[in-house]
């Protein structure tokens, strides 16, 4: 089953000047994803910006579990809760005035998921959420313009993450299109029975499943019009890195703020090269630990399929998604000093 439902919206997004005091305030962003959970640290500023001084992830895999039972197993469960922990110190060491966390796909599919919201929410003290496969679209597309001039541009926005992937059209000022599709690297990865390597069978199997859940929504984009193509994911820049490590004949450097181009030809070359390995050879070739769930050649497969649908040559690779959409969408509705929350131990 996949939600396609797209929504065809006005959500300004202009910023609103907000309250301004000597010391710089801070806001932390946690999103509990399906493949990781990532911390962001901001300092806000008084022209209603805000700079990250500090980023923090858990690898969990909360979403392996979930989307192959429909539950989150009891050792993930625990592993979640640890790593909400370790992640809770790193905040209390800055005093946020506000913690925005939220949880995305796998809690949301989970049968569990809430009882795992009440149990994080117990051992950090943060107030937690889960939000729609909309919303996280929306909050997606205002971390991406973060980082992004537009400059009257249109949009096409791909947030390809562990369980679903967002789709945004959006310019300067409005979301035109949201949509969210239950199609991510780690849901595909945990529901595609393939040999390893996977043969070529395996490949079309899962390009067609891939190409039937995204075409309706892609279609939809093409009618519209835009005028550049934006990735935002963690897959996305971890193949980014590896394209670059390709390309330079070296070692695959972290990505900084800036987006950088990722080429079709490039993400279609990386793909056979991955599809050619086995899933301990993939692991290692990008550098995880061991034991990871390999969802790198999922997540290539996908994203050059969309590229492709798209009619899209390259596209740019934002550092910037949800967390920092929540800090933006935090900064124009802030409160005042005497309403802001104090996080401390």
């Amino acid at each position: 089953m996949f939600d396609v439902d797209v929504r065809d919206t006005r959500d300004e997004l202009d910023r609103k000047p907000v309250w301004q005091r000597a010391q710089s305030p801070k806001v932390a962003a946690l999103d509990l994803g399906s493949n990781s959970f990532h911390l962001v640290i901001a300092e806000l500023a008084g022209d209603a910006r805000f700079h990250v001084i500090e980023r923090a992830k858990e690898r969990v895999q909360l979403g392996q579990s979930t989307f192959e039972t429909g539950r989150i197993a009891p050792a993930v469960f625990e592993r979640g809760l640890a790593a909400l922990s370790r992640l809770r110190t790193t905040v209390q060491r800055h005093t946020p005035e506000a913690v925005l966390a939220v949880a995305t796909s796998a809690v949301r599919d989970a049968e569990n998921g809430r009882q795992f919201l009440q149990s994080a929410a117990r051992i950090t003290g943060f107030p937690l959420s889960v939000i729609d496969g909309l919303e996280e679209a929306r909050l997606t597309c205002l971390g991406a313009r973060e980082g992004i001039a537009l400059e009257g541009r249109r949009m096409a926005l791909f947030d390809l993450g562990g369980g679903s992937t967002e789709i945004v059209l959006a310019d300067d000022h409005a979301c035109l299109l949201t949509a969210s599709l239950e199609l991510g690297a780690l849901r595909l990865r945990s529901m595609w029975a393939a040999q390893d390597p996977p043969s070529r069978p395996d490949m079309v199997r899962l390009e067609r499943r891939i190409a039937l859940i995204v075409e309706p929504t892609i279609a939809h984009l093409r009618r519209l019009g835009f005028d550049l193509v934006v990735l935002s994911s963690g897959t996305a820049r971890s193949l980014l890195r590896l394209a670059l490590a390709e390309t330079s004949a070296g070692t695959a450097a972290p990505i900084g703020p800036a987006a950088a181009t990722l080429d079709l030809d490039a993400l279609s070359r990386l793909e056979a090269r991955l599809a050619a390995l086995s899933e301990a050879s993939r692991v290692q070739l990008a550098g995880h630990e061991s034991g990871r769930v390999d969802t790198l050649l999922t997540g290539a497969v996908a994203l050059r399929v969309m590229l492709e649908r798209l009619g899209a040559s390259h596209a740019l690779v934002s550092s910037s998604g949800l967390r920092e959409g929540l800090i933006a969408d935090y900064v124009r509705k802030r409160p005042t000093a005497g309403l802001a929350r104090l996080v401390t131990g």
